[in-house]
């Protein structure tokens, strides 16, 4: 798969998840729907939040690396934007406890 293929899907990922996430924040009550609310928001906003942050990690990472990315190293940038939208959601859940 060629790196700027796989970044469009990224990008576009990003794209319907924040759109998700907004319609759903608008459209869904969460007190009516309580369970469904709360996956459907934290399901959005962590793909949106991996997809986003998988982006913006490849770009440091063709900084740093100065142009030598190969298409392994925008998987491993989406696997650490999984960890990071995974811990923010951590924080965000247990500082509402």
């Amino acid at each position: 798969m060629k790196k700027r293929l796989l970044l469009l899907i990224l990008l576009f990922t990003f794209i319907i998840s924040v759109t998700t996430f907004y319609l759903t924040w608008n459209y869904i009550d969460p007190y009516e729907f309580p369970i469904l609310g709360i996956l459907l928001l934290g399901f959005t906003f962590t793909l949106g939040l991996s997809s986003l942050f998988a982006v913006v990690l490849y770009f440091f990472k063709k900084v740093y690396f100065r142009g030598k990315v190969y298409v392994q190293n925008i998987l491993s940038s989406f696997r650490q934007g999984v960890l990071i939208s995974v811990f923010i959601m951590l924080v965000i859940y247990f500082q509402s406890l």
